[in-house]
């Protein structure tokens, strides 16, 4: 084999080499990233044994426990990309207002909403209940971090509104990546008739948490970063930087409730900051809560207040 053969072997062999290496990379962050499987629902209640939640577990069972109780009628419809997607509808009055609930990553909604459902029915709400994709009892693999599920809203929206008339009255309440969901939501072409967004813990941008986690975890944040939009590009299908909560509220026309612990210690407090920071008309109310997403079993008389009157306030 001449010499000049040999020398463009071994150059393809390494551009070939790294290549391939670069797409284990990119697969490695789809799985850890956006990947899940909604045949094994993540609905475990093991977290509570986590040392921050033992003071709140007794509470929390009882909530969740009384929660899966309620009487429900299960609802499906289609995503603009073809997905079967499930709902858990609770219908007291359809001529009161209706509150799509929408739960956090990898989560599950009796467990996000716990309360939050019930207090929606105390005030007497009808609630949508929803699995979001790649979730529960809802189609898919791929968790857009509310990219592609601010979309989904929407078709519930329109749901909602083609089953029981357009002057029905419908809230957007979200917690953690629901949230940032229901924020994203907001600045999309909605029908009138929905009044109001209420983001629980939301996180300011898919690239902040990922970014937030990747440092926790020690993986290297170069790579991460630098190859995390490709990598959602060719496995996920989607744009990570097509929008977030911090870009979208801005653009909103929708009276916007934001609710966050101030020593959350997974989506940090300081991401609500920033987004509160980039729409001044937003309602901002923090709970000396140390745990994600509790800060209505932290404060509950408080937190059911401060919803109750925002509502009240934007529906009346």
């Amino acid at each position: 084999m001449n010499t000049p053969l040999l020398i463009t072997i071994i150059i393809l062999s390494i551009i070939l080499f790294i290549i391939i290496n670069i797409l284990i990379l990119l697969y490695i962050i789809y799985r850890k990233s956006f990947y899940f499987n909604p045949k094994k629902p993540k609905q475990s209640l093991d977290y509570l044994e986590y040392e921050k939640m033992k003071p709140y577990r007794e509470t929390l069972v009882n909530l969740i426990t009384n929660a899966s109780k309620l009487p429900y009628e299960k609802v499906t419809i289609k995503s603009f990309d073809g997905l079967t997607l499930a709902a858990k509808l609770y219908l007291k009055d359809p001529n009161q207002p209706f509150d799509i609930l929408v739960h956090g990553y990898k989560s599950f909604g009796i467990k996000d909403f716990s309360g939050g459902i019930n207090l929606s029915l105390d005030n007497n709400h009808n609630v949508l209940l929803i699995d979001h994709r790649a979730h529960g009892e809802s189609e898919g693999h791929i968790i857009s971090f509310g990219i592609n599920e601010r979309y989904d809203v929407l078709s519930w929206i329109y749901y909602l509104n083609n089953r029981f008339g357009n002057n029905i009255i419908i809230s957007l309440m979200g917690i953690s990546m629901g949230g940032a969901t229901v924020l994203m939501a907001s600045e999309l072409d909605l029908p009138d008739n929905v009044k109001l967004v209420i983001a629980d813990c939301p996180f300011s941008s898919c690239v902040d948490i990922i970014t937030k986690v990747t440092k926790e975890m020690k993986y290297p944040l170069f790579l991460v970063k630098r190859f995390l939009p490709l990598s959602a590009r060719l496995f996920g299908k989607f744009d990570i930087n097509a929008s977030s909560a911090l870009k979208a509220v801005p653009n909103s026309k929708l009276p916007i409730l934001l609710i966050h612990g101030d020593k959350d210690g997974f989506v940090p407090y300081e991401m609500s900051i920033k987004i509160k920071n980039a729409n001044p008309n937003i309602e901002f109310h923090t709970f000396k809560c140390d745990v994600h997403g509790l800060s209505y079993i932290f404060d509950t008389k408080r937190y059911k207040q401060i919803v109750t009157d925002f509502t009240n306030k934007h529906l009346n």
